[in-house]
């Protein structure tokens, strides 16, 4: 009993730590999109929704997850090449 007590908290701390990595990840995802969208909101004249909505539309045209679309914008200022699905 003692041991699967233990290796319950071992299990629940893993998890915890697995939860903070995910909350980590999501949080760093979310800053670059807000940086890409920042900068198409200025570029393009467009609101918030409108410049997530191109960020979406370029991801699905070039088969990128959208972080990784942003991540290029706001590191190069340019559009990831578009990469397709064999």
């Amino acid at each position: 009993m003692q041991e699967q007590l233990q290796q319950r908290g071992g299990d629940d701390e893993e998890a915890l730590h697995d939860k903070i990595a995910n909350l980590e990840t999501a949080l760093a995802s979310r800053d670059v999109i807000g940086q890409a969208k920042g900068i198409l909101m200025e570029r393009m004249r467009i609101t918030a929704d409108e410049a997530f909505a191109t960020l979406v539309e370029h991801s699905q045209a070039g088969n990128i997850r959208v972080v990784e679309v942003s991540r290029v914008l706001a590191r190069t200022g340019q559009w990831p090449p578009r990469m397709h699905a064999a």
